[in-house]
């Protein structure tokens, strides 16, 4: 019996111009998780202000990154896909983004009508580290598409049992796989390797009850369902695996809005090393395991350029997990198994 998957990405425009990006910012920006305001002041904001002011210059970014085969995000998310279900004839995939297309209730009408009888669906997000604007909107959406469209699966009657895939961000084959990208720069060749994640509002991690926001609780403390805490763990996880024996930092990038968000800054990291004389530095980004335009773009192209403005000599990035063939057999393997996930 074959199971139904579901590989999740936060999603992309359709297209790299004004008008689709636009669309894109606003489903993407009133979601509550990503944009913490009651539904009026933050239509206000959305519709009014971020949409029409950033879309034409969010457009620009994506047209540096986009490909023949459309966004790196989307074609890559599906390269996935498919090399998942070479390896694995017992499961069934389709890619659902969050927010615009391929969307997640295409992926489940599609998975209903080629698989009817499905008993299990497991949905991937395919974020290692957990937070409220990833996974949890994810599942959250997921749920209630799902709930919707069951209908395509009741061909006996039953509708199949549905699971996530839990936050994977120190798991073994995120890790060695990860790590088996960095080995091939030669580390002794750099001053400092900077892990670089995506940034979150400061508010947003205070929430969790158990939070300080020190380094004491994010280095070495909790890790259910914090996220700085859990970039940490991956950091961690990493130089271990690698045995790294030069400096490491831990930074935070794509901040947006005047509010603070959770520190120190990629950005500002960068050109401060540059300034220190460290003009060497490998950058990684396991906050993602497709590359997008936050690593394509904001890392490879905006902070590159910083630091170099600053007086740095080598900026490497390190690509995502993309479609490598090792690491969408051991996820295909991880999958299949099936005991890293919970029960929605």
């Amino acid at each position: 019996m074959k199971k139904g998957v579901i590989l999740n990405n936060i999603g992309s425009p359709d297209a790299p111009d004004t008008a689709s990006v636009k669309r894109y910012l606003r489903e993407f920006l009133m979601d509550p998780g990503v944009i913490e305001l009651p539904y009026i002041f933050r239509f206000i904001l959305v519709y009014l202000i971020i949409s029409i002011f950033r879309a034409p210059k969010s457009a620009a970014k994506y047209q540096k990154i986009w490909t023949q085969q459309g966004s790196p995000l989307v074609f890559l998310t599906r390269s996935i896909a498919d090399k998942i279900k070479n390896y694995k004839n017992t499961l069934a995939v389709e890619t659902g983004m969050v927010f615009q297309n391929p969307s997640i209730s295409a992926a489940l009408k599609k998975l209903g009508e080629e698989n009817p009888d499905l008993e299990k669906i497991y949905f991937v997000p395919m974020y290692p580290q957990y937070s409220v604007a990833t996974t949890e909107a994810s599942e959250k959406k997921f749920k209630e598409l799902f709930a919707k469209n069951h209908k395509f699966f009741l061909k006996n009657g039953k509708t199949p049992e549905v699971y996530s895939l839990k936050p994977f961000y120190e798991h073994s084959v995120f890790i060695k796989n990860t790590a088996a990208k960095i080995k091939k720069y030669t580390l002794g060749n750099y001053d400092t390797i900077v892990f670089s994640y995506h940034g979150l509002p400061k508010s947003a991690i205070l929430k969790n009850p158990h939070c300080r926001l020190d380094s004491k609780c994010c280095e070495t403390g909790m890790k259910k369902n914090c996220y700085r805490s859990q970039c940490y763990a991956t950091t961690t996880a990493i130089v271990n695996e690698l045995n790294i024996q030069i400096p490491v930092l831990t930074t935070f990038q794509s901040r947006l809005g005047p509010s603070e968000w959770i520190k120190p800054y990629t950005d500002e990291t960068l050109v401060d090393l540059a300034k220190k004389n460290l003009k060497r530095v490998l950058i990684v980004c396991p906050a993602f395991t497709v590359d997008c335009l936050e690593t394509l773009e904001e890392i490879k192209l905006e902070n590159r350029e910083a630091f170099t403005q600053a007086g740095g000599d080598v900026f490497d990035y390190v690509p995502c997990l993309n479609d490598d063939e090792q690491w969408c057999h051991d996820l295909a393997d991880l999958i299949d198994e099936g005991t890293h996930f919970n029960r929605l």
